[in-house]
């Protein structure tokens, strides 16, 4: 079982927010929900990629606070699957991203969930240190993650996904039932 760790377990969102010194620009109000608004700060906030990210060096990426139901996931998951069938998995941003990110998301996971082993991705770089998530699937893994891109080549490459309900994807209108949808979901799959 994997769990992605931006947007599942910590909140790179508010972390971005808080960073930039900006307020949620999520809500059916302003049509700012579903896939169109995973890149937000390009799209909502006209900034280049470098610009969001470069503000973001090890500190940022180690701070980052828990999202809402991050130890419920875990437990829940745990439940299911056994504590030691769980693993974070959570990939290197870019190049600009990339400064201090690796280490940073290593000190969150051992500050928070130093129990679960930590795999790191890269999905953005033609020559990989480490494989893109997808490169892990295979009959009986679990993916749960936020980014539906993610989650399609998970399926593609023959695993199982959930995309994790976000203000950023197709299932943002569930939010409030995430957590029992994900029980479900395991149910049926784990």
């Amino acid at each position: 079982m994997l769990l992605d760790l931006d947007g599942v377990l910590a909140d790179l969102v508010q972390g971005l927010l808080e960073r930039h010194g900006r307020p949620s620009p999520f809500s059916v109000e302003s049509g700012v929900f579903g896939p169109s608004a995973w890149n937000f700060p390009q799209t909502v906030w006209g900034q280049s990629p470098d610009d969001t990210w470069s503000v973001c060096d090890r500190s940022f990426w180690a701070q980052l606070p828990k999202t809402e139901h991050a130890d419920e996931i875990v437990a829940l998951v745990a439940g299911h699957v056994g504590a030691r069938r769980v693993a974070i998995c959570t990939a290197l941003p870019g190049a600009v991203a990339a400064d201090g990110a690796a280490d940073g998301k290593l000190d969150w996971c051992r500050r928070h969930y130093p129990e679960l082993p930590v795999i790191l991705t890269a999905e953005h770089s033609d020559v990989y240190t480490t494989p893109p998530k997808h490169f892990l699937a295979h009959d009986g893994v679990i993916l749960i993650d936020d980014n539906e891109a993610n989650c399609r080549a998970f399926w593609n490459a023959g695993g199982l996904a959930m995309i994790w309900p976000a203000w950023w994807n197709s299932r943002w209108a569930v939010q409030g039932h995430a957590v029992g949808q994900l029980d479900s979901f395991l149910r049926c799959f784990a």
